[in-house]
């Protein structure tokens, strides 16, 4: 190839460069992609205040330029002013954006969503949905109004607890009675326990939904015998799986009941401990309620080398006691007790010590109790009675109620013509407590009455609001 042939194809190479870097920088000019910025409040009367545990999502809908599909979803904010930013979204596309927040329902109003860009706000009838197309380099700020749902929906759980070997599948293990079932929050706090039948088999009822879902654990009892001990769990926030490998993470359907089963396993422990320690330690209300544990199940759980190690239910007074716990030669070293209950605030509560048993020294009590507060409701009890045609003047008729868990009864006096009596009882814990109403006499007659009462004593499921029990009964002449 001569040199004037060379310069020519060199000449023509550069210039075919040339024109494909202006067509890749003419094909990139101008486009630029936008963002969505959105808000989620809570509407209440004619004032609005931020959530910032909703879930937020974009979404296209099949008709962007490009084809792509795009999802994006958030749980937590992670803009300034508690926003929710989607960033880097292609322009041409049209986005579907929603939100949603456990124990809310959508604001039944129009919202807005405005450009930042200078356009006029544009209205938006779908608060559930909202539909926005980017433009090219355009930023968008939606607001989202949500309202607290008066009825929220509730479902069920179910399942067996079973533990297994390395060796084995779940289907296979053992049933485990007398286990402690608990359902966890997103944010870690236990809300529900429950405990197994004799079949392993678990029923937690009317769990409120939450669209981030709840983490299921268990801990076994122990009782299986010395060398077939199911290492126990304590199911978090953070912790992915239960037992085997299982997922832990529970998403309920309003009114449908899920079958969620839980297997725990089974490890040996080394031959040379033997099973003759024992751990004591108390549980104490803070603000001196009495701590009835038959109707309040309350249960602690002792840590082993800082693990979970065996779960008892605390007892009458708030007894705690582990029994039969490993000792060793050397010591084995136990450092920790929680308290979980879903009647108990901030559950779990924590108490933390050294203890080292060996074989010269088996046991050992926990100088300093460990302090709950229980969660607590009020009970109003009602006395109605009718009086018949042939009562005269002002008889009164007196009776005595009372609350299991209450500090004090009160007494309720019926003045004819009244014909309601009523006492409330506050600060009581919350559960299934006995109501009794007794009779207690007539005063201011001369006549001869007889009270005919239904019933003086029933149970009522105290909630943190207020509970209400009627009893109803009526006077007549006595002949």
């Amino acid at each position: 190839m001569n040199r004037k042939k060379m310069i020519k194809k060199l000449a023509l190479l550069t210039a075919m460069l040339f024109v494909t870097f202006l067509l890749a920088g003419c094909g990139s000019a101008g486009v630029a992609t936008g963002s969505i910025k959105v808000q989620v409040v809570e509407v209440v009367d004619q004032s609005e205040s931020v959530l910032t545990h909703a879930i937020v999502g974009v979404q296209n809908d099949g008709d962007s330029d490009s084809g792509a599909m795009i999802h994006r979803q958030y749980s937590k904010p992670n803009g300034q002013g508690n926003m929710y930013v989607f960033s880097d979204l292609p322009p041409g596309v049209t986005y579907n954006v929603y939100a949603e927040a456990f124990g809310y329902m959508n604001e039944d109003m129009d919202s807005q969503g405005y450009t930042m860009g200078g356009s006029a706000p544009n209205r938006i009838p779908d608060v559930a949905t909202k539909r926005v197309r980017i433009e090219d380099g355009q930023d968008y700020f939606m607001k989202v109004f949500l309202k607290k749902n008066p009825n929220p929906s509730t479902g069920h759980i179910q399942g067996v607890v079973r533990g297994i070997t390395p060796n084995e599948v779940g289907a296979t293990g053992t049933p485990l009675a007398n286990a402690t079932v608990i359902l966890v929050n997103n944010e870690g706090t236990t809300a529900w326990t429950a405990v197994t039948d004799s079949n392993g088999y678990y029923m937690i009822n009317n769990v409120p939904i939450d669209p981030m879902g709840f983490y299921l654990g268990a801990f076994a009892a122990n009782d299986q015998g010395p060398l077939q001990i199911y290492q126990p769990l304590e199911p978090t926030a953070t912790t992915p799986e239960t037992g085997s490998g299982t997922e832990s993470r529970v998403y309920l359907v309003p009114g449908d009941t899920v079958t969620k089963h839980v297997y725990l396993l089974k490890t040996i422990i080394e031959p040379n401990f033997t099973y003759e320690g024992v751990i004591q330690a108390m549980v104490e209300t803070t603000d001196g309620l009495p701590l009835d544990t038959s109707s309040t199940p309350i249960f602690a759980t002792i840590f082993k080398d800082g693990d979970p190690y065996t779960t008892v239910r605390v007892g009458e007074g708030g007894l705690i006691e582990f029994q039969s716990l490993p000792i060793s030669p050397t010591g084995v070293i136990y450092d920790k007790i929680n308290v979980t209950s879903s009647f108990i605030t901030n559950s779990p509560q924590s108490i933390t010590f050294s203890a080292l048993l060996t074989e010269h020294t088996k046991n050992y009590s926990v100088e300093t109790p460990i302090t709950v507060t229980l969660k607590t409701g009020q009970v109003s009890v009602t006395v109605n009675l009718s009086w018949a045609a042939g009562v005269t003047g002002s008889p009164r008729a007196n009776f005595q109620t009372n609350v299991e868990g209450a500090q004090s009864g009160q007494p309720i006096s019926i003045t004819r013509p009244q014909t309601t009596g009523q006492a409330t009882f506050t600060n009581v814990p919350i559960g299934k407590r006995k109501i009794t109403c007794t009779y207690q006499g007539m005063e201011s007659t001369t006549q001869s009455l007889l009270v005919n009462f239904s019933s003086t004593e029933d149970e009522v499921t105290v909630s943190t609001g207020t509970s209400s029990k009627t009893f109803t009964g009526s006077v007549t002449v006595n002949p």
